[in-house]
């Protein structure tokens, strides 16, 4: 009799010990997935943001154009750049110019660089000249 007493202890601490496993590993998968979730969550709210900031960008490029051309649009190339290399001459900063002469910063830079290295290009004489800075 006392050998069923024990091995029905036996069994039960077995059982139980199993439960015990099974239960731990369910408890670590849960906390697995709460991970991935808050990383999935922290992701989708990166992408709303940058969607939201992209969306802004957009509309106020909308709103520019709808708005029609800020400054001069049949002036040639050559009088645009004269009054690029002036308006710098006189020391209006780059983001004024580009604002006045409707023109993105890069380009008022390039209309910059041209108009330095026109003197360079001129000296050597012609196409095929190469300017180093």
């Amino acid at each position: 009799m006392m050998t069923w007493v024990v091995t029905t202890m036996a069994v039960a601490l077995a059982a139980a010990g199993a439960g015990l496993v099974a239960l731990w590993r369910r408890v670590q998968k849960l906390e697995s997935t709460g991970v991935r979730v808050d990383r999935m969550g922290e992701a989708v709210t990166l992408l709303s943001e940058t969607a939201e900031a992209g969306f802004a960008a957009v509309a106020q490029e909308i709103e520019k154009l709808q708005r029609g051309p800020a400054g001069r649009t049949t002036a040639s190339r050559a009088t645009v750049s004269r009054r690029v290399v002036k308006a710098a001459g006189r020391g209006d900063s780059v983001e004024q110019i580009a604002r006045r002469e409707a023109l993105s910063e890069g380009e008022v830079r390039l209309h910059l660089a041209l108009a330095e290295a026109a003197p360079l290009v001129r000296k050597t004489g012609g196409r095929r000249a190469v300017v180093r800075a």
